[in-house]
């Protein structure tokens, strides 16, 4: 109700604190009210985090994952996050492409799945660097499906069945 209050920061975000418990689309309709360091403060961009997360902005979803694990390199739900977007990214492309290829198996073809493996093997390094992590964090059954795939992918059968022995 006064906007012109000196202290309107500090009143918008604990506004924005009260209002995650109460309302959330409230809480969040502060958000661009708030000061930037505020919005920097690790709990504010969880929240701001998970709340992207249920209204599949997967923009916004990336941008915050980016930012909290900046703060927080070992920001658990943000390495999730960004481990199985490159996983999946890389996953899709080598099925169709691989999918392509089979079904026009032709020197052509063979160069453009060659030229797409390149880009594949690259999201799943990609995908490796925050599934590291989050092994390192939780080693177990949770992670070790993705990265005995990634191995398989990246033709590392030893580190492949290292992780398969997790999943038994």
């Amino acid at each position: 109700k006064y906007p012109a209050y000196e202290r309107i920061n500090g009143v918008n975000e604990r506004l924005f604190e009260i209002y995650l418990e109460v309302d959330k689309n409230q809480a969040f309709s502060l958000w661009n009210q708030m000061t930037l360091e505020a919005r920097n403060k690790e709990s504010n961009l969880d929240a701001y985090f998970r709340y992207s997360l249920s209204s599949d902005n997967q923009a916004r979803t990336d941008s915050i994952a980016d930012a909290l694990l900046k703060i927080n390199p070992r920001h658990v739900a943000s390495l999730e996050w960004n481990a199985i977007k490159y996983y999946e990214k890389a996953e899709n492309r080598y099925q169709l492409e691989m999918d392509k290829y089979n079904r026009n198996k032709t020197h052509v073809q063979y160069q453009f799945l060659l030229n797409a493996l390149k880009v594949v093997t690259a999201d799943f390094k990609k995908s490796l660097t925050y599934f590291d992590p989050l092994w390192e964090i939780d080693p177990g059954s949770k992670y070790a499906a993705y990265m005995a795939n990634i191995y398989t992918r990246l033709n590392n059968q030893d580190k492949a069945d290292y992780y398969k022995r997790y999943l038994k």
